[in-house]
């Protein structure tokens, strides 16, 4: 008996969606980065405080593009929501069987 596996790559699925998983993941990881380049300033260890720094800014501007994107879907999605069709009795009674 021989069995087939998959191991080549899965397809990527595109598109953008807000998770709120991922909004805490990049904040939490900003505020730590930033707590450690604080600390790597105040010590003056420069190999501490750079990498620290990028890292912090890179995932808070992350958050920040998120909770934007958040905002712009939620108010695009209350603009364009689908009109409400309010239905005749008469349509119903063609498709009524007696």
């Amino acid at each position: 008996m021989s069995f087939k596996l998959k191991n080549g790559p899965r397809p990527v699925k595109l598109g953008h969606t807000v998770d709120i998983e991922t909004l805490i993941i990049e904040l939490s990881i900003g505020i730590l980065s930033t707590i450690m380049a604080f600390a790597g300033y105040k010590a003056g260890v420069a190999i501490l405080f750079i990498p620290c720094a990028m890292l912090a800014v890179g995932c808070l501007f992350l958050f920040i593009v998120g909770i934007i994107r958040f905002i712009y879907d939620w108010i695009y999605q209350k603009l364009n929501k689908p009109a409400v069709v309010i239905s005749d009795d008469r349509s119903r009674e063609r498709f009524r069987d007696d």
